[in-house]
């Protein structure tokens, strides 16, 4: 299996443990509601290599980090396009350097694909860390914002 820095290209039997940390990364910083349908599809979309690519760290208590990442395109365009999805790291492993090697493994994806690889950091906690971070691996294209970010209530979701 591919490695690069110690990330790994996952597979079907790391989704358990992708799974647990990406609701562990829900539960830390996550800004909209969970859909556990979804994030099955997209963690699945990438451990069978269907349309996306994840990566993770092993450690000696098993996955310690993982970063998602789907092949798309721009609404307005035919071009394809990496996208992160998610880059996370447990956080009794976040002194290891993990995001950066997540970072690093990803342009590398983008590389070896020839196509672009765009990053960004939408979360409601920790988020000029991730910004310093990308800022020193990856050039800066842009900005983010969100306006309204109050809690939906699931039954009127639902009706609309």
């Amino acid at each position: 299996m591919p490695t690069f820095l110690g990330v790994r290209i996952a597979t079907e039997s790391d989704e358990p443990a992708i799974y647990n940390l990406l609701m562990l990364m829900h539960r830390e910083a996550g800004t909209f509601s969970f859909s556990d349908r979804k994030v099955r599809a997209h963690m699945a979309q990438g451990t069978r290599h269907e349309g996306g690519i994840v990566g993770v760290v092993d450690g000696m208590n098993g996955v310690e980090a993982t970063v998602g990442l789907a092949i798309t395109q721009a609404w307005y365009s035919e071009d394809w396009h990496l996208n992160e999805l998610w880059n996370f790291v447990h956080p009794a492993y976040r002194k290891n350097g993990h995001a950066a090697k997540m970072v690093e493994f990803s342009k590398w994806c983008s590389d070896n694909m020839t196509i672009p690889l765009v990053i960004g950091a939408v979360m409601n906690k920790r988020t000029e860390a991730k910004i310093r971070l990308l800022k020193r691996l990856v050039p800066v294209m842009g900005g983010l914002f969100l306006y309204n970010n109050a809690p939906i209530d699931a039954t009127v979701a639902a009706r609309n």
